[in-house]
């Protein structure tokens, strides 16, 4: 080999080495492509069937069926990457485009929020007392219990993610086939939290078990200002 010229014998080994080694590759390409094109066309079957399944529970009116679980974390580590992100472009000085993945965040951790208390009352569901069969062998809708009682064991198996009032009224409504004053579980929450301690908290529309603890509550006018007629939630 002289000056800028490549013997041939070299050459032609590498060449030999780059066609091997480009056919290897391309042989990994085509298997992954098959790979995916069977994962998609197996991926479409299980939508399909996941339809069919959630056409069954509407059928049945099966509500208390939480057919998507894992929304509510897919939407919280969303969140968390638009908010890391947004500290970084703060740090980098452009604080305008760190606003706008800020309020971003925000909309996903809100979405998050909602997601999994939807996720906690379907479970809350699942392990209520069901109706009972009676000697004439009809079913018996259990007694409902106090609308108090109902909304701290809610919060309680939704923490730390809270819950709204109006989620907590409509499965107290569908668990206990019964009809509740709009303002009834608003005020039961309301005087939880004027408890010593608070036995709830809440920020914004959101509630939460437990005292805020070093969260102050964000919203803490009464809801139920309003006179709330008959509460069902006598002691």
């Amino acid at each position: 080999m002289t000056g800028d010229t490549i013997d041939d014998a070299i050459r032609e080994a590498a060449a030999a080495k780059i066609y091997a080694e480009r056919d290897a590759i391309l042989r990994d390409q085509k298997r992954v492509k098959e790979q995916q094109a069977e994962l998609a066309a197996r991926e479409r079957e299980l939508d399909r069937k996941m339809a069919e399944c959630r056409a069954a529970a509407r059928f049945f009116d099966l509500t208390d069926i939480d057919f998507d679980p894992e929304r509510g974390p897919a939407l919280r580590r969303l969140a968390e990457n638009y908010h890391n992100r947004a500290l970084a472009l703060r740090a980098e000085g452009q604080p305008e485009i760190a606003a706008r993945y800020i309020t971003r965040s925000e909309m996903y951790f809100a979405q998050a929020r909602e997601a999994e208390a939807q996720s906690a009352l379907h479970f809350a569901q699942r392990t209520e007392e069901k109706p009972t069969e009676t000697k004439t062998g009809q079913l018996s809708t259990p007694k409902p219990p106090r609308v108090r009682d109902v909304a701290l064991d809610v919060l309680r198996n939704s923490d730390p993610v809270g819950a709204k009032a109006a989620d907590i009224k409509r499965y107290i409504e569908t668990t206990y086939s019964t009809q509740l004053h709009d303002k009834t579980v608003g005020m039961t929450l309301f005087r939880l939290s004027k408890e010593r301690p608070p036995a709830v908290h809440r920020k914004g529309q959101i509630w939460f078990f437990g005292p805020p603890g070093e969260s102050p509550l964000a919203d803490p006018e009464n809801p139920g200002a309003d006179t709330p007629g008959e509460t069902h939630d006598a002691d």
